[in-house]
């Protein structure tokens, strides 16, 4: 993807031996030297990828939803990108991962039972409009009960999740989330939320590659209210 203000400098020190960096307007995000390799027909791409841990979404205005509702929902969530060499798409070399969001709205920590995770403020939004740092986590939401509830936080395998490309929007896989007595579950469905979609990334396959497993559903207590 095409990232505004993100550039890539490949310097030729000698045969075989190369400074690849990856700038950001006058900052240096990434500097590494390469050893052996012939870069002349590689092509610089970035690639989005899911934050490098689970992340709790802080809804700070308390979302209501509905008795008995049935709606789609988004919910911003910060996505990073790959910096890669490619060959073709034949050849990869991962040269590092940047960072876009605005780290003012994120932080790192452990909620209180479970492994870290990062804590963003987000919010809720039927209408996404395209931005480069962050993708649109898609949920549909159905109450059974017969009264509404308060949706404090939400925490998200995003690891697991598959991204997918529509309109220059980048949204996640469906999560289906389901509200009965008061105890809610999460669905990870794999699906588009858009037939037209195009997948960029598949969920089952980065979760493999850090060693995790896909999860299929999740039991969720204690973050409505």
């Amino acid at each position: 993807m095409e990232i505004t203000g993100v550039r890539f400098k490949k310097e030729r020190i000698s045969d075989g031996f190369y400074k690849i960096s990856v700038l950001k307007e006058t900052q240096t995000l990434i500097e590494k030297y390469y050893l052996g390799a012939d870069f002349e027909t590689y092509e610089f791409v970035l690639k989005p990828v899911p934050t490098d841990l689970p992340v709790v979404l802080d809804f700070s205005g308390e979302y209501v939803i509905p008795e008995k509702a049935l709606q789609r929902i988004y919910a911003p969530i910060p996505i990073e990108y790959n910096a890669v060499l490619s060959q073709g798409g034949r050849d990869e070399i991962l040269i590092g991962r940047i960072v876009l969001w605005n780290r003012k709205r994120m932080y790192y920590g452990k909620p209180s039972d479970g492994e870290f995770a990062y804590f963003y403020q987000s919010g809720i939004t039927k209408t996404p409009v395209g931005r480069k740092d962050i993708a649109y986590l898609a949920v549909d939401v159905e109450n059974k009960d017969n009264n509404e509830w308060i949706l404090k936080r939400l925490v998200v395998d995003y690891n697991q999740l598959s991204l997918f490309l529509r309109k220059e929007i980048i949204y996640t896989e469906l999560i289906k989330l389901t509200i009965e007595e008061g105890n809610m579950e999460l669905d990870y469905t794999d699906k588009s939320p858009y037939d037209d979609a195009e997948m960029i990334l598949k969920g089952i396959e980065n979760a493999q590659k850090l060693g995790i497993y896909r999860l299929g559903k999740r039991t969720l207590k204690g973050l409505l209210f």
